[in-house]
């Protein structure tokens, strides 16, 4: 199974635009992953010994040595830069189409501009780093490509060019579309080595079906354009031939396959340069305290858990839900980094006599606690929550995390404007949970809503870094679980999970690995005297006597067993025969070995799926393995149902790189939800398993969104969306938007009947209006009949008061049919084309056409403009069928206008003196092969019949001019003759009318 799986991957890597993304066919380790891996840790290692470490000790270990007490931080920084690589895997699919982005077909300056555009729209996105580091991927792609796909590296070697995407800076020269770049060769895979032509300019290869054509040279010319080169480039076949590429060390693959790994070099150095170059970094450009915040270039720093809460009497759905929680984090992280330095809890109520604080560094006796709170007064609101407030900020340590829960009005606000004061000087970030508006009245009587509960906890929240939650009594459990997860994560690995049914064994075995610090089972929910026991490997059953080892029951009759340090091997949990109750099982733990796991479309790119997988599809599964060691070892990947029971298991194949053990695995999803679990070796030797915790959900419908990257605040956009029912029966879906802005407009839900097999389209319209700088958005598929949810893609575009260009086509004349695509008769042939460039807000710096001189572009004065429309025709032969106009402003952003005129087919190269009677098109049948045969019959007669004509008047011309000795030349103006055809100067001699008398009696 394993040789299956390997041929597999391999087989994947077939296509590419640039430097291979994640994984290279000739097992290259060089690629853009490892660029950025290797880019990324040079920049981060000089920045973290200059600004963090001050320059002590050495650079070249610098993150090691920053990271070298907090494990799991280092691991957050890996999982941002994993981030980047899957938004640079998604660029190389995502805009396949768009020859600037990877810098082919001599569009270098696009590219030079687009890399602009792309650092402007970070400078917008950098109080959101999520979208931050999904841009900087697509920034960087076109910065790595440009060493791989370029002669850059042919002319300097491995070093980057430092002016490239840079506003301001001009570009080196480009060779333009009439210039021959590349001469023509006789392989079109090997022995390609000196094929460039020019020198000193910069150039790059086509590739076809990569959104440009290769121009069409006659058989036999010496020179062409190049070619990027490599198995699925079809321009390598055309003059000039085979190509330019350096994106792997194999000949077959890459032409210039020699200069590979100074290309490699190159693009490292760029990327660094990108980072934290002196001048133009996106470090100056954001800021420390960005750049931080993209890298995670942060420690945990021993802080306060605080609890501060309304204790009185209708708080008890709140002093539980807290209570649980604590007790699900204590023994979580007892006795590991993970674990806050101490537990403050603070009680409030009215009268302030009743308000009382403290602090525990033990975690087990603030489980004692918070169950031994008794709520206590509050009979009528509000009540004296800045006082409590106030008394948890004062035992807090700093940068502590503080959670405020209540459903009363703070009768102390005035104190809003201190507590802020204090809680900012201890950089303590306070996070309010507000679960009701209670009123002056007696709160059993009356709630009402009130402004001045929201107002004061918003300004408290904002002025101190937090967010206020609204919720009810029976949410609070769920929400403040995600939320304290998310602000003071407990950064647990799942060992496994599973239902232990009645008619299961009795005992049940799992692995305990030697990076375990701390273990905790929970069984829900046999209750306190469910006679559960936990075995060690030597069989000794745990009394759960000592501090390091603790066995609590919950309200909701859970067990929970907790235990520190323990011995490494295989344990096992067992219940006594006379048990009669079912329920679940999940064994967590505190370790360094973390697992992350990405499901990948099998294209060359190997693009992170959106959505939900398709049910009966190949799927590459990657479980990425952090600090596992280098001995360590991924041997199978499990399959389970959501009880936990195996559908079948996976051999994998395991890759190494500076951050990770790769894991990958390709099999079929199954038609129905499912768990990944992964068995392994740790570094030692023993045996290790992790469980993801996400549930896949695959489905028989296939989703895809096309969307706007950018919104213009006030105007309406439209979002398309395509619906595929790839099951075997006829459906009834549900298509819902919903968005962060109220920027939908009606009808935001449509309804499709789509046959099996079938497609079905439609779109949404979008009309933002708030000044923020992103719209969020999601469009969810639901099936019909249940209305369970079966696909859902987000997506986010930048939303901006200034229109940036967008061109359209207008109107188009003309075509060009296979017998015109030839390079004998394709001047013949012409179209013309009339388009329009709307913009507002900004100036357009150019525009161009990707055919150069070839088409003749005709453009309104756009000097000073700063709104459109601009308008534009282009004329052009069949010698370019093909051709893409590009609308440039100032800011570097690109709009661009496709005009296809062949249907994707392409010129074909013949010999200067073939005739035009030897093209034939294939497609003729018998009848218009016929008409075409009799057409040329009559032609000929008519020539034969006009030629007789002329050669009689031509004698009678002569004989007039012996005897009168006079000849009369008109030249007409002929500058208005037909299109597509060839204009001439007609020499007419006058003729008198006794001499025509005398012709037809001759005649």
């Amino acid at each position: 199974m394993k040789g299956i799986c390997v041929l597999i991957l391999i087989s994947i890597c077939k296509s590419t635009t640039a430097f291979y993304t994640r994984q290279s066919p000739d097992g290259s380790p060089n690629t853009h992953e490892t660029i950025t891996q290797e880019g990324t840790k040079q920049a981060l290692s000089s920045y973290i010994w200059e600004n963090k470490l001050k320059q002590t000790g050495s650079k070249n270990t610098a993150v090691d040595d920053f990271f070298k007490n907090d494990a799991t931080s280092k691991i957050e920084m890996e999982k941002a830069i994993k981030t980047i690589v899957q938004a640079i895997t998604n660029t190389q699919v995502d805009k396949v189409k768009i020859a600037y982005v990877h810098c082919h077909a001599d569009q270098i300056l696009l590219a030079h501009q687009h890399v602009i555009s792309c650092r402007d729209k970070l400078s917008l996105l950098k109080n959101d780093v999520v979208e931050l580091r999904k841009q900087l991927g697509e920034c960087l792609y076109t910065v790595q490509s440009f060493y791989s796909n370029t002669n850059w590296v042919e002319m300097y070697g491995d070093v980057p060019y430092k002016d490239f995407g840079i506003k301001g800076k001009t570009l080196m020269a480009v060779a333009s579309h009439d210039e021959d770049t590349c001469n023509d060769v006789t392989n079109i895979d090997a022995d390609c080595g000196q094929n460039i032509k020019v020198q000193n300019k910069l150039t790059s290869g086509y590739h076809h079906g990569r959104g440009n054509t290769k121009p069409t040279k006659t058989q036999g010319a010496p020179a062409g354009k190049c070619s990027h080169g490599g198995p699925d480039d079809e321009s390598r076949t055309m003059v000039a031939k085979c190509g330019i590429n350096k994106e792997t060390p194999t000949e077959r693959l890459s032409p210039h396959f020699y200069l590979h790994e100074q290309a490699y070099l190159a693009a490292i150095a760029a990327t660094t340069d990108f980072l934290t170059m002196n001048d133009t970094g996106i470090l100056k450009m954001l800021g420390s305290k960005t750049f931080d915040e993209i890298f995670n270039i942060k420690t945990r720093e021993d802080v306060s858990l605080a609890f501060v809460i309304d204790f009185s009497g209708s708080m008890k759905e709140e002093i539980a839900a807290v209570r649980e929680k604590i007790i699900q984090r204590v023994t979580a992280t007892i006795g590991s980094n993970n674990e806050p330095a101490d537990y403050v809890l603070s009680l409030f109520s009215d009268p302030v006599t009743l308000n009382k604080a403290f602090v525990e560094r033990d975690g087990y006796e603030m489980i004692k606690r918070i169950k031994n709170i008794t709520v206590a007064g509050g009979y009528d609101c509000p009540e004296f929550a800045s006082d409590g407030i106030a008394r948890a900020i004062s035992i807090s340590r700093n940068g502590s995390t503080m959670f405020v829960f209540t459903d009363a009005d703070a009768k102390d606000g005035h104190r809003q404007q201190e507590l802020a004061s204090a809680a900012v000087a201890k950089r303590i970030i306070i996070s309010p949970f507000i679960t009701g508006n209670c009123s002056r009245k007696r709160r059993a009587i009356q709630y009402v809503k009130r402004k001045d509960t929201a107002s004061f906890f918003q300004r408290l929240a904002k002025a101190t870094g937090g967010k206020v939650y609204r919720t009810t009594k029976e949410e609070i459990s769920a929400v403040l679980n995600d939320v304290i997860e998310k602000t003071f994560p407990v950064g647990g690995v799942i060992v496994d999970a599973f239902n232990w049914s009645r008619t299961s064994s009795n005992k049940v075995m799992f692995a305990v690995d030697s990076s375990i610090t701390v273990l905790k089972i929970a069984v829900c929910c046999p209750g306190a005297d469910s006679g559960v026991d936990l075995f060690y490997p030597n069989g000794t059953r745990e009394t759960f006597a000592s501090r390091i080892s603790r066995k609590l029951f919950t309200t909701r009759h859970e067990v929970i067993m907790s235990l520190q340090r323990p011995t490494p091997g295989r344990y096992s949990l067992q219940r006594k025969s006379s048990s009669n109750w079912s329920g679940s099982v999940n064994i967590t733990a505190q370790s360094l070995v973390k697992q992350e796991t990405e499901i990948l479309e099998n294209t060359g790119a190997l693009p992170t799926l959106k959505g939900s997988p398709i049910a009966g599809t190949n799927y590459t599964f990657y479980v990425n393995i952090y600090n596992l060691g280098e001995n360590g070892t991924c041997n199978d990947l499990i399959l389970t149902d959501m009880l936990g029971n195996e559908l079948f298991n996976v051999h994998t194949i395991q890759t190494t790189n500076f951050m990770t053990v790769r894991c990958a695995a390709i099999f079929i999803t199954p038609n129905q939800f499912f768990q990944l679990k992964l068995n392994g070796t740790d570094n030692n030797g023993l045996e290790f398993t992790r469980k993801n915790a996400l549930v896949f959900k695959p489905t028989n419908v296939k989703f895809r969104i096309v969307s706007p990257e950018t919104a213009v605040i006030g105007k309406e956009m439209l979002v398309y969306y395509e619906v595929e029912n790839t099951g075997t029966i006829n459906e009834t879906y549900e298509v819902a938007i919903t968005d962060d802005d109220s920027a939908a407009v009606l009808p935001k839900r449509r309804q499709h009947t789509v046959f099996a097999g079938d497609i079905r389209n439609g779109s949404f319209t979008l009309k933002p209006t708030s000044s923020s700088v992103i719209l969020k958005f999601s469009i969810t598929v639901y099936m019909g009949k249940t209305s369970e949810m079966t696909q859902r893609i987000s997506k986010t575009v930048l939303m901006t008061d200034i229109e940036r260009p967008v061109c359209t086509i207008v109107s188009l004349n003309g075509s060009c049919n296979r017998s015109s695509l030839n390079t004998a008769q394709c001047h013949k042939y012409h179209w013309f084309a009339d388009a329009d460039i709307s913009f507002e807000g900004t100036e357009l710096e150019n525009i161009t056409s990707s055919a150069g001189s070839a088409t003749e572009l005709l453009i309104d004065d756009i000097s000073g403009l700063r709104y459109g429309p601009v308008n534009i025709s282009i004329r052009g032969s069949c010698c370019t069928p093909s051709v893409i106009v590009a609308a440039v402003d100032t800011d570097g952003y690109i709009a661009l206008c496709r005009i296809e005129l062949s249907g994707g087919e392409i010129v074909t190269s013949m010999e200067s003196y073939d005739i035009d009677v030897s093209i034939k098109d294939k497609n003729k049948t018998d009848v218009s092969y016929t008409r075409i045969v009799i057409a040329v019959i009559v032609c000929a007669i008519i020539v034969v019949v006009v030629v007789s004509i002329l050669a009689f008047i031509n004698y009678k011309k002569y004989k007039q001019s012996s005897r009168g000795n006079i000849n009369y030349n008109v030249n007409p103006d002929t500058t208005s003759g037909i299109t597509n055809q060839p204009t001439s100067t007609v020499e007419y001699h006058s003729v008198k009318s006794s001499d025509i008398s005398d012709d037809r009696d001759n005649l």
